[in-house]
């Protein structure tokens, strides 16, 4: 057990990471191709202050998607 993630074992399991890689690829062909934008209200008393994170940022482009 590793709960820490201090032993990187990817070298030592490249099926699992191919396989994983494959899962995690073949997800984001599933996605939308280019979903529509979620409006961000911000200034609403519920959620006060307002946080924005990096995901909350839709560029232009096909590198607008983090993968």
């Amino acid at each position: 057990a590793d709960p820490g993630q201090r032993s990187n074992v990817a070298a030592a399991n490249p099926a699992v990471i191919a396989a994983l890689s494959a899962g995690y690829d073949a997800w984001w062909r599933r996605c939308a191709p280019d979903p529509a934008p979620v409006r961000i209200v911000i200034g609403n008393a519920e959620e006060n202050p307002v946080r924005l994170t990096a995901h909350d940022w839709h560029g232009d482009g096909a590198e607008a998607i983090w993968n």
